[in-house]
């Protein structure tokens, strides 16, 4: 969403009344990102600040009434900068202020930047399924997934499939 304050509001209420339930607008971290995220904080639409890159941005927009912040983290690490470090430094100022505002971090290359955003205290993650698969992907895991089935036939003589589904 780009434009002014005006048309930002205008396009977020259109949304909640068309789709309603637990929607989060998308709102820009600009001067009239922030101005639509207060007016939309006093009319009850839950925000998510988006394309941030420093934590006094965060903070502003968590000021603003901001429910969500989305650091870039990928986009940050390419300028240079420490996308994790920013994440981090935006759950401290978080915390230290009292806001209830939730870190989600987005922009990832890679399974090490999700994993520090953790470990960072991001509340949660924006990430594209190719992402997601990768975390929980392992190639130990899945050795030993077929060791306890060999070891299961060893020991009982049967695959675990057939034992659970005559069961």
């Amino acid at each position: 969403m780009e434009g002014h304050a005006e048309e930002m509001v205008k396009e977020a209420v259109y949304l909640k009344e068309e789709i309603g339930g637990n929607l989060s607008i998308k709102i820009p971290v600009t001067a009239e990102g922030i101005k639509a995220i207060k007016q939309l904080k006093q009319q009850g639409i839950s925000t998510l600040a988006t394309a941030i890159y420093t934590p006094m941005q965060a903070l502003v927009a968590a000021k603003a009434g901001a429910d969500f912040v989305a650091p870039y983290v990928n986009r940050i690490d390419n300028l240079a900068g420490d996308g994790v470090q920013v994440v981090r430094d935006i759950v401290g100022l978080f915390e230290g202020c009292q806001l209830s505002c939730q870190v989600l971090a987005a922009s990832f290359k890679n399974t090490q930047q999700v994993h520090g955003v953790g470990l960072a205290g991001a509340h949660g993650v924006i990430a594209g399924p190719e992402i997601l698969k990768l975390l929980v992907e392992h190639p130990v895991t899945e050795s030993n997934v077929k060791q306890f089935e060999e070891d299961w036939k060893l020991f009982y003589g049967e695959s675990c499939d057939s034992v659970i589904h005559t069961q």
